[in-house]
């Protein structure tokens, strides 16, 4: 976005805006909405096939597992004479698993598995009774709309309002968007029908503000007419939906690219803007674009509440406003830069100290501060945030004055690369999942398959490039026409 941002503001100063605007949808309003239609169903194809796949592969092996392995295996298979066996043996049937620290209840809460979790009541299984996360069953049957679990819990005693350690309810869980909840799917290995977990979700929500459930995220259920919650549904849909997918960077340039073009219009002083030194070029940016970036940090993993490192993903049609916000500070960052001309690479001064500090210190503070330490911290939330916010910073003004240093002059091979790093980029993810699909049960180590997938995948992708998109109407498109005839075997 800073890149973005810089070269924005050059085009403009070269060509005027009509020209700038002709030639940001050529580049990127064109191959958005080509992928749109392209890239993105297939990419959904294939997770939907890595889905069904990988569903057919836990059934396969949960039939060759011993079911009796332990007394968690057994609550979320709904065993309920694996179960009844353990407790005889004197197994504590609120213990929590070693690997994800979840109870039995709750296991068998997050899979549906309505008997056994009346079976574990009845040989008294504490319905409150905490996972290592602060959740109880209740969030566990919340999160994936299991509506007669939660009720049934609720006559056990289940507390509507008992909070986890980041302060979230059951009706809280009940309202994490899908892709979250298809990713916590992933982690418990439970398998969804994804089209009745959506209409049960919304009914367990109902429910659960009947019996006097609090939300305390920021996007409240709405007690007002149905057009009043339809417009809400609506609202919260656009933004949170995930349509994009990986393509969602284009969408935000576009975003952004229409509030540059407002302020050449409306604010007459902008053509005339002169370097901000002490903001851009000495290390007293630092003291404004830190607290900047903190203040949109803040907002993200639901305002702290889910710990999460970075920004939030906004892959919606309508951006995220604190994402849009975080991202267009880095834009509009680069568009001062320009103004710079910073030809002697002030801004990347003592880069080496930088990147080390960057990556060394500040990266694996930012790291520990946000998932490993106290949540409740108020303390330890400011400084989550403070590392957060100066690590992409430092990370920038290292790598621009590392890229100075070491390749500043003139390569065909590495403009060769760069101009095929948006091909590669537009089309990657698909065939990264399929390169997974078709290699999962190979017995080799994760890091050799790890390596593989992205060798053959970079190289398959190259290979296209060269000899169906560098010099078509594709490449074109994408990175302006290239001649063959000029330099036939690298440009």
């Amino acid at each position: 976005f800073v890149i973005s941002g810089f070269f924005t503001a050059m085009l403009w100063k070269k060509f005027g805006l009509k020209k700038l605007l002709k030639h940001r949808i050529r580049r990127i309003l064109v191959p958005l909405l080509l992928g749109l239609i392209t890239v993105i169903p297939l990419q959904n194809w294939i997770i939907g096939l890595a889905l069904e796949k990988t569903f057919k592969y836990k059934r396969e092996m949960g039939a060759t597992r011993n079911p009796e392995s332990n007394i968690w295996i057994d609550a979320k298979l709904g065993n309920l004479n694996g179960i009844d066996r353990r407790l005889t043996k004197g197994v504590d049937i609120n213990a929590l698993d070693r690997k994800l620290g979840i109870t039995p209840l709750c296991w068998a809460s997050s899979s549906g598995q309505i008997e056994a979790v009346q079976f574990m009541i009845q040989k008294n299984a504490e319905v409150n009774r905490k996972n290592s996360d602060g959740g109880t069953p209740l969030h566990c049957a919340a999160i994936f709309g299991r509506i007669q679990l939660a009720d049934l819990l609720i006559k056990n005693g289940a507390d509507v309002n008992v909070r986890t350690n980041k302060g979230l309810t059951a009706i809280d869980a009940a309202q994490l968007d899908m892709r979250t909840t298809l990713f916590v799917a992933g982690i418990l290995d439970i398998e969804l029908d994804v089209q009745k977990m959506k209409e049960n979700k919304q009914s367990t929500i109902e429910m659960l503000e009947k019996q006097g459930a609090k939300l305390t995220k920021a996007r409240p259920i709405q007690k007002g007419g149905q057009t009043k919650k339809k417009l809400d549904n609506l609202w919260v849909g656009l933004m949170y939906t995930p349509v994009l997918h990986h393509l969602w960077f284009l969408w935000h340039l576009i975003w952004l690219l229409l509030v540059f073009i407002l302020m050449i219009l409306f604010i007459q002083w902008l053509p005339s803007l002169k370097c901000p030194e002490w903001l851009v070029l000495s290390s007293g940016r630092y003291l404004l674009l830190v607290p900047l970036t903190m203040i949109l940090q803040s907002f993200m993993g639901s305002g702290g509440k889910v710990p999460s490192f970075g920004p939030d993903l906004s892959a919606g049609i309508l951006p995220i406003p604190h994402v849009l916000g975080f991202y267009a500070l880095f834009f509009g960052f680069g568009m001062i830069y320009h103004v710079c001309d910073d030809f002697d690479g002030r801004i990347s001064k003592g880069w080496w100290v930088t990147l080390l500090v960057g990556l060394f210190v500040i990266f694996p503070s930012g790291l520990a501060t946000t998932f490993q330490l106290d949540s409740n911290s108020k303390i330890n939330s400011f400084f989550s945030v403070l590392f957060q916010a100066t690590y992409p910073w430092m990370m920038i003004f290292g790598l621009m004055g590392m890229f100075r240093k070491f390749f500043s002059n003139t390569s065909k091979k590495i403009r060769y690369l760069s101009d095929s790093s948006y091909w590669l980029y537009l089309m990657h993810l698909p065939l990264i999942i399929l390169g997974q699909i078709i290699i999962r049960e190979w017995e080799f180590p994760a890091t050799l398959k790890f390596l593989l997938i992205c060798t053959v995948i970079t190289a398959f992708l190259l290979l296209i490039y060269q000899k169906l998109v560098r010099y078509t109407w594709l490449g074109a498109l994408l990175n302006g026409r290239r001649n063959l005839k000029f330099n036939p075997k690298i440009d």
